[in-house]
């Protein structure tokens, strides 16, 4: 199966089309409604709105729901590999991998929010995004720029030829105008504050306590992290994590580098607008991203997904697939055992095709269990059977969720 991943927008993004997805979808209203409760505000109100007091909860909520009516109604989730969300994103991500509830989410953006807006209102902040310019060239000058005292930082590494500077205001529009004196461009962007900044490590220090007291699961879904650049794997990771978003520089074209290396082929921007589209399509042109704003992306995206499910070969087959052809013929030795693992494999390729989707976890581990039994049976040595097993876990884009399983059983035996 080609590999998909999600991607989750952050702040900075319009959402003039929330209101018309409320007004179409009964799921997306119910989601929104739910939103409004967990932080007593009635967010569908607020839809055609813009609120520096709350637009954190819309954003995040209007994503979650772009993914529940158009992913996961859509029964499309089993043919997602990856997802990630840009900064703020990140939280959608979470909630749509089953790390975290939207109920511990939303009290945690009032929060956040709440601490960002006192911390923007303390000092003259602005970001500026810088077109054309090299990512060395631009840290050259920030960190000249630094050594003279001038409050200014990267925030955010989007794309090749696009990085986001931040800091006091004055600052930041001489660091601008010096970096793109003989080359490129900038534009101010429309955020309040100095977001990704050490302006910000007061407001970080204050949320991390709140962040604290989440309570994340390990996550099931790959999903990478915006401020590493990396996969996360551990739940014990995510608070510090979270709180770290304040005041770091945003990974993101080393999270998309990466992504691409995994082999994805196709990116899907979930959320009401098309930000992370156009910056993919303008900067990642080798692959495709599509958004879920208008009919016919959304046509598209269920056409790719659709095909890739039906042409898969699913690990279960793979299993059954290696348990005939690998090694001889016939287990003479104990025939019993192979035939009653031969079985397991089967009723579990039989459920799978009933359901049309991907097996679960769970049933991959018994068909890998199985097959083990089968070719230890059959006489193959240990190491030729390891390199059967994890040859599956890699065709499929299974490997990363067994790296995962296999920390989380380490942890236990502790």
């Amino acid at each position: 199966m080609k590999k998909i991943a999600l991607l989750f927008p952050g702040q900075g993004i319009n959402l003039n089309r929330v209101g018309d997805l409320v007004r179409e979808k009964p799921r997306a209203r119910a989601i929104f409604e739910e939103a409004g409760d967990l932080i007593r505000k009635d967010l569908l109100k607020k839809v055609d709105q813009k609120s520096t007091e709350i637009d954190q909860a819309l954003i995040v909520t209007a994503n979650v729901a772009y993914f529940e009516c158009y992913i996961k109604d859509q029964e499309f989730v089993p043919a997602i590999h990856y997802m990630a969300g840009h900064s703020l994103g990140e939280y959608s991500a979470l909630i749509c991998g089953d790390v975290l509830p939207m109920s511990e989410v939303l009290p945690l953006l009032e929060h956040r929010q709440r601490e960002m807006n006192r911390c923007a209102a303390s000092v003259k902040g602005k970001m500026i995004a810088i077109h054309g310019v090299s990512d060395k060239s631009i840290c050259q000058h920030v960190d000249l720029l630094r050594k003279t005292g001038r409050r200014v930082n990267i925030s955010a590494f989007n794309a090749p030829g696009q990085t986001v500077i931040s800091g006091e205001k004055s600052d930041v529009e001489i660091a601008a105008a010096e970096i793109t004196r003989t080359q490129g461009r900038y534009t101010p962007l429309d955020i309040n504050g100095p977001l990704h900044s050490d302006l910000m490590t007061v407001a970080k220090n204050i949320f991390s306590q709140y962040t604290e007291q989440l309570h994340p699961k390990t996550p099931k879904s790959i999903i990478y992290s915006s401020i590493s650049g990396t996969q996360l794997a551990v739940a014990e990771e995510i608070p510090g994590m979270l709180s770290q978003q304040l005041n770091r520089p945003v990974l993101w074209q080393q999270l998309i580098d990466a992504l691409i290396e995994k082999g994805v082929h196709l990116f899907i921007n979930v959320g009401p607008d098309k930000m992370l589209e156009n910056l993919m399509t303008n900067h990642w042109p080798q692959v495709t991203c599509r958004s879920l704003v208008d009919k016919e992306s959304r046509a598209s995206c269920a056409a790719y997904i659709k095909d890739e499910m039906d042409s898969f070969i699913s690990p279960v087959t793979r299993c059954l697939v290696n348990a005939v052809s690998s090694g001889p013929k016939a287990d003479k030795d104990n025939p019993a055992s192979s035939f009653e693992s031969y079985n397991s494999i089967w009723d579990i390729q039989l459920r799978v095709e009933h359901r049309r989707t991907v097996c679960t976890s769970g049933e991959l581990d018994s068909c890998l269990y199985a097959l083990t039994t089968i070719l230890h049976n059959k006489g193959l040595e240990d190491r030729e059977i390891t390199r059967i097993v994890d040859g599956i876990k890699l065709e499929t884009g299974l490997e990363s969720l067994y790296t995962m399983s296999n920390i989380e059983d380490e942890k236990k035996s502790l």
